[in-house]
C-alpha cells in the first residue's frame, strides 16, 4: 500500500497554540508512514480543514477552492457555525475514538514547547455564546486517567518545570475527589498548569479557593523576541452582572487564601448594546484590585470599553471622559 499525501489546514497560530485536532491527525498519519504537510497548497490524497471561529471559515473555504485534493473533510465549531448561519444544518463532528486517543504531533508548530490537551469534556452550563454544550454535551466527563498522559513524551520522562495547558471548559464542575487527585498530581509531577478558560465563580467554595491558591497556575505568553514565557495567572469568568455577588465572594476567598490581586484576570464578556452591564462587571473587578479583561462578542460593536479596561486606563481616566476623547479622535480620523 503506497504512502498517501495528507494536507492539514487550520486558521494558523490564531490562539498562539496548536490546533489539537490537526495535531492528532498529524500523529496518526505519520505513524502510518504517510506524508503530512501543514497549511500548504499542493496535491493531496486527503485534506483536512479545522476551523474554530466562523469568521475565519471564508478564508479556509477559499483555500479549498484552490486546492488539488481527492478528498476533503472539514470540521470544527467555526465551520459548523458558519454553515448554520447560511441556513445549512450544523453537523457537530467529533474525532473518531481512535484518533481522539492518538498521541498528538506538535512538530507542525516547532516553536511550541508546552503540552496541550483536555482533562474533561463538556460543560454543565448553557451559556448563550458557547457551543460546548451543543457539541460535547452538558455533562462533564473525564477523558484522561492522569495528567501524565497529556504530557509530551519527553516531558513524561522529566516533568519538573514543564507547562501543561488544560483546555477543559469548566474544570471546577468535575467531581470533587477527581479534581483533588488531579491537583495533587500537578504538585507531585512538579509541573505548572494553565486553565486557559475562566473559572466558574459559582463553583468556587472557600475550600476550593484555598486549593487554587496553592496550585502553580500559570499562563503562557510570548516576549518581544517571540520566545515563550509563563507567568502566574488565575482567570475568572464574569459573563453577566447578576453573577457579581458570587464573583465578589469567590474573589475575596482567593485573596484571603493568599492569591495576589495582580495575578487574577477577570474575563468580562461584552455583548453588543450592553455596555452598561459590562461596565458594572469591569468596576466590580477593579474595585477588588483585580484586572478586568473585556472580550467583545463582536469587535465591530466595540465602543472602546475593551481598550479602556484592558490597558487599565480606568486607573487614571474616567470612562465618560475617555469615551468623549476617543469619539473626537475617531471623528478626526474619518
Amino acid at each position: 500500500m503506497r504512502a498517501m499525501r495528507v494536507g492539514l489546514f487550520d486558521e494558523g497560530n490564531l490562539l498562539e497554540m496548536p490546533n489539537l485536532a490537526i495535531a492528532r491527525y498529524a500523529g496518526y498519519y505519520r505513524a502510518r508512514g504517510d506524508e503530512v504537510r501543514h497549511n500548504r497548497l499542493g496535491h493531496y490524497d486527503l485534506a483536512y480543514f479545522s476551523c474554530i471561529f466562523p469568521a475565519n471559515w471564508p478564508r479556509l473555504r477559499a483555500t479549498i477552492a484552490n486546492l488539488d485534493a481527492d478528498h476533503v473533510l472539514s470540521g470544527g465549531a467555526g465551520y459548523e457555525l458558519a454553515a448554520s448561519a447560511v441556513g445549512q444544518i450544523a453537523r457537530w463532528i467529533t474525532l473518531p475514538p481512535d484518533l481522539e486517543a492518538f498521541e498528538p504531533d506538535f512538530s507542525l508548530w516547532p516553536g511550541w514547547p508546552w503540552s496541550l490537551g483536555f482533562s474533561y469534556r463538556g460543560c454543565i452550563r448553557a451559556c448563550d455564546f458557547c457551543v460546548v454544550p451543543h457539541k460535547e454535551g452538558r455533562q462533564v466527563r473525564r477523558v484522561i486517567g492522569s495528567y501524565r498522559e497529556l504530557l509530551r513524551p519527553e516531558a513524561r520522562r522529566s516533568p519538573k518545570g514543564h507547562h501543561l495547558v488544560d483546555m477543559a471548559n469548566n474544570i471546577l464542575a468535575a467531581p470533587e475527589q477527581e479534581l483533588a487527585e488531579l491537583w495533587q498530581e500537578v504538585r507531585e509531577l512538579g509541573i505548572t498548569i494553565d486553565y486557559c478558560q475562566g473559572f466558574d465563580v459559582r463553583l468556587i467554595t472557600q475550600a476550593v479557593a484555598k486549593e487554587m491558591a496553592s496550585l502553580p497556575l500559570y499562563a503562557r505568553w510570548r516576549d518581544r523576541a517571540g520566545r515563550w514565557q509563563k507567568r502566574r495567572r488565575l482567570f475568572l469568568a464574569l459573563d453577566h452582572s447578576v453573577l457579581i455577588p458570587q464573583f465578589e465572594r469567590a474573589a475575596r476567598w482567593l485573596l484571603e487564601a493568599g492569591v495576589a490581586p495582580s495575578s487574577v484576570y477577570v474575563f468580562v464578556l461584552e455583548r453588543p448594546g450592553q455596555e452598561a452591564d459590562a461596565m458594572k462587571r469591569v468596576q466590580a473587578a477593579a474595585g477588588l484590585r483585580l484586572r478586568p479583561y473585556v472580550m467583545p462578542l463582536d469587535d465591530y460593536q466595540d465602543a472602546g470599553l475593551r481598550r479602556w479596561a484592558n490597558k487599565r486606563f480606568y486607573q487614571f481616566v474616567p470612562w465618560n471622559r475617555y469615551r468623549r476623547r476617543r469619539g473626537r479622535q475617531l471623528a478626526l480620523e474619518m
